[in-house]
């Protein structure tokens, strides 16, 4: 349970936003360029095996590898923006000085230290993140 408190502080976390954000683009980018030319190509009987490739199970360890690999990623950036106290709703709160976002709107104002770093709050900023 406490292996969730990290040390993010807003510039981690807006970079890794940022980053995503990129990275979303880039792959929006190359499919919005690869679906027309795959459409193009694509005939009936490509259509019944590429449905068929997909209904099955992936057999390849490589893929499966990739695909679990990616699942633990998703589920730790989720990890990363959820409340460090009620572990349900996304943290929205800075904390100042230190800079932290660990909490909640419900939950950062029963709060006197950082859940971080143990450092007393002085003030709260709510971060927006889009």
């Amino acid at each position: 349970l406490l292996v969730f408190f990290l040390d993010i502080t807003s510039t981690v976390l807006l970079e890794a936003i940022f980053n995503l954000e990129e990275k979303r683009k880039e792959t929006q980018e190359n499919s919005n360029k690869t679906i027309p030319q795959m459409a193009e190509s694509q005939s009936a009987a490509g259509t019944a095996i590429t449905t068929k490739v997909n209904n099955e199970p992936a057999s390849d360890p490589e893929l499966e590898l990739s695909v679990r690999s990616l699942e633990e990623e998703n589920q730790n950036l989720k990890d990363q923006q959820t409340c460090k106290i009620c572990l349900d709703e996304p943290i929205a709160i800075v904390f100042l000085p230190c800079g932290h976002l660990a909490a909640c709107v419900t939950c950062a104002p029963a709060l006197r230290r950082c859940p971080i770093c143990r450092t007393f709050i002085k003030g709260t900023v709510k971060a927006i993140m889009c």
